[in-house]
């Protein structure tokens, strides 16, 4: 497991004055989970100066990406540092506003399989569960993906719910 953010550099000078955060996510956790070579990056609700704060060798080599703040655009630039073999992003719905659907679809253009955890015409409040199961047991990794109550999929152009 390596902890991305926060940055200490960017911490601690506040720690040091006293200052409080301008916001929550200034400090928010962010990580990379590897398991046989294979990495998930977990994005908490880094912003953009976090992300970019990250080395790109690291983010390259994530193959699960749960998209940081809720797919914010404020959040986007992950995308930018992504390679070309994503598996599978996952979007935390928070709002009618988020995640925003354009940051969804510069997802969709360089991952596999996109799933969102809120209905996609956000008529439905609660959020839905999507489960991923990884088989590590061969040469290649499978993974298989299962929304559950209002969670959805986005395959191409097509939804699965």
């Amino acid at each position: 497991v390596d902890a991305l953010t926060p940055k200490s550099f960017r911490v601690s000078p506040m720690h040091r004055e006293g200052k409080k955060y301008s916001l929550k996510n200034d400090i928010s956790i962010s990580t990379i989970l590897n398991v046989d070579d294979y990495y998930f990056y977990l994005g908490g609700d880094a912003t953009n100066q976090m992300i970019n704060d990250t080395s790109s060798g690291y983010l390259r080599k994530c193959r699960f990406i749960k998209v940081p703040h809720h797919g914010s655009p404020t959040a986007s630039d992950l995308i930018q540092y992504l390679g070309k073999n994503v598996d599978t992003a996952c979007f935390t719905k928070k709002t009618k506003k988020l995640p925003d659907m354009e940051v969804v679809k510069d997802y969709k253009e360089n991952a596999q399989c996109v799933g969102l955890t809120g209905d996609k015409d956000h008529i439905r409040e609660n959020h839905g569960i999507i489960l991923y199961e990884y088989d590590f047991s061969g040469e290649d990794i499978k993974v298989t993906v299962t929304p559950y109550d209002n969670a959805y999929i986005l395959k191409g152009d097509k939804y699965e719910q």
